[in-house]
């Protein structure tokens, strides 16, 4: 596993801040990109791959992740996923950015994709039924058909990817409670300003007041939104990018902690278990091993 995590920029050329890339020939020009997309990397746009043929398990966060043919994976931006191209893998891997979600969100609430992940009933895959690997196929090829016209327009994207992600979204566990438009806004700010923030700022309040509202308005949100309070989505990111820092980067406990503002490894150690449930020397036997 590489010592270095590679970070992937979106640069498709297209104005819509989504593109469709076709896994079998990603596959094939392997050899040709600047980086391995077997190896870890962290991606600063967001993913939805689907998997035509081929099985294998696919890389999230220091989870290994079975697909089967039919299978959608869902990786979010900033993620650290890699693929498996072990056997022949054919479908379609849709990358879309932030600002083509704020976009849809003006119109439809999709804020859960900001935030699942971080949730102990994330699950990235999605094995639909037949009726409905018929409908999400159909509605992937539309969007393949109106990426490519000449006159292709951003708002039939948007409506498609929406169709597409509202109908897999359903087959994965369910959050707590839908959110006000206001409560949406909110929760996708704070997602946003944490994933700026995870190693200098710990207080809820402190996101809080950035978020000109109160602890208690941010905390009934979060906890609305997914059962965890905004102590707890902090904890969660938080620890997501020490465990990357631990074994993506290779480094060293005392240096992490001193990276997350912990002026004794001791206590790092100690915050380190009570999220983990094991210290940091066992997570590292047990990644890098």
């Amino acid at each position: 596993m590489s010592t270095n995590i590679k970070q992937i920029d979106f640069n498709s050329d297209e104005a819509f801040e989504i593109d469709i890339i076709d896994l079998a020939e990603l596959q094939q020009r392997t050899a040709g990109l600047s980086h391995d997309p077997t190896q870890p990397h962290r991606v600063s746009f967001n993913l939805l791959i689907y998997i035509e043929q081929g099985q294998g398990h696919h890389f999230i966060d220091f989870e290994y992740y079975p697909f089967n043919a039919g299978s959608f994976i869902f990786v979010h931006k900033d993620q650290v996923h890699a693929f498996d191209f072990k056997q022949t893998i054919t479908g379609k891997a849709i990358l879309f950015t932030a600002a083509f979600i704020d976009a849809i969100q003006a119109n439809i609430n999709l804020t859960g994709f900001l935030y699942d992940y971080l949730t102990q009933r994330y699950q990235p895959v999605v094995i639909p039924n037949a009726m409905l690997l018929s409908s999400t196929t159909q509605l992937l090829t539309e969007m393949l058909v109106e990426s490519v016209r000449e006159d292709r327009s951003s708002v039939v994207l948007m409506l498609l990817f929406s169709s597409l992600y509202l109908m897999l979204e359903r087959e994965r566990p369910q959050q707590v409670s839908a959110l006000t438009a206001t409560q949406s806004t909110i929760l996708t700010r704070f997602i946003m300003l944490l994933t700026e923030n995870p190693k200098s700022i710990t207080d809820a309040t402190d996101y809080a007041l950035q978020l000109h509202t109160t602890y208690k308005t941010l905390n009934q949100i979060c906890k609305r939104a997914s059962s965890m309070t905004a102590k707890q989505f902090i904890d969660a990111y938080r620890m997501v990018e020490i465990k990357r820092s631990l074994i993506l980067e290779s480094k060293q406990v005392q240096q992490v902690a001193y990276d997350f503002g912990f002026d004794d490894t001791s206590n790092f150690v100690k915050y380190f278990k009570t999220q983990a449930q094991m210290t940091p020397l066992q997570f590292i036997k047990k990644n890098r091993g």
